[in-house]
């Protein structure tokens, strides 16, 4: 069966399931389903908080974008590293945006397939997730805000554009903390992972501007012999030191290059959960 086929046949089961539904029965949905729950934060001082951050990236040399709640279906899994049940998806060749980092990424491959002498991309955007597991944590919903942000360069050689883009990711998320958050440097702590074989570099001079690139931070170094199969080379995260999990995840992927068949691009994402650090009250006064 082909897509159009198929998608034809599946809008034809949702229209005849939709129609002998009656009131009473969506109202019921509504209340027991947790992909329709509406979130719990103030949205307006949610929104406030938004803008500050959104604002700052901007400031920091990022493009702000809003996306579409829906992307290509596959947009997530064709990465191989997410399952395509834990998404959901929809007709008409979509599924409910999952990550906004992939999205940004077919974004800048786009930019790129239309002008492929671009060199350096710097995107952000505010963006409500939908995602399908079930999670144990109460602060986890099936919906949820964050700030995504991605960078793109042609390859320079010797690990100086993955220097350039990671310290400026960092230094922007700590900017976000100091600034918005009202959270002092001194109560932040780096993690990075990196691979102990990584090529052509000047290892320890990287650790060590990476370390120093922001005065009074704890940075934690830690060498691993193999990436996980998401993050290639580095991987970061940010946390409060009296957090057991990171706030902020990020790391160098090959999507862009995927994409684009291109072995010399280059992609660093990063994402910061905003819903979740505001149910945790770190409001700006």
């Amino acid at each position: 069966m082909s897509e159009s086929e198929l998608n034809s046949l599946l809008l034809n089961v949702f229209k005849n399931r939709a129609e002998v539904k009656n009131a009473a029965q969506i109202l019921k949905d509504y209340c027991r389903n947790r992909f329709a729950k509406p979130s719990s934060v103030d949205p307006i001082q949610f929104a406030e908080i938004n803008l500050l951050l959104l604002k700052l990236a901007n400031n920091e040399g990022f493009e702000i974008l809003e996306f579409s709640p829906l992307s290509p279906l596959g947009t997530s899994s064709i990465h191989k590293t997410i399952n395509q049940n834990n998404i959901v998806s929809a007709l008409r060749r979509v599924e409910v945006v999952s990550d906004i980092t992939n999205v940004m990424a077919l974004e800048i491959s786009k930019r790129i397939k239309e002008n492929s002498s671009i060199d350096k991309i710097d995107l952000a955007a505010s963006h409500r997730l939908t995602r399908g597991q079930g999670f144990d944590n109460r602060e986890y919903t099936a919906h949820f805000k964050v700030i995504g942000m991605v960078s793109s360069w042609k390859d320079k050689g010797k690990f100086k554009g993955e220097e350039d883009a990671l310290i400026k990711h960092i230094t922007t998320y700590v900017k976000m903390f100091k600034d918005v958050y009202q959270i002092p440097i001194k109560e932040l702590e780096l993690n990075l992972n990196v691979l102990s074989n990584i090529d052509n570099i000047d290892f320890n001079k990287f650790v060590e501007r990476v370390s120093n690139c922001i005065e009074g931070l704890s940075v934690n170094v830690v060498l691993i012999e193999n990436s996980n199969n998401y993050y290639s080379n580095i991987k970061f995260g940010i946390k409060l030191k009296s957090m057991d999990y990171p706030i902020i995840d990020g790391g160098f992927v090959n999507w862009v290059s995927t994409f684009t068949q291109n072995k010399k691009r280059r992609l660093l994402i990063s994402g910061i959960g905003t819903e979740l650090m505001y149910k945790m009250h770190f409001k700006p006064d």
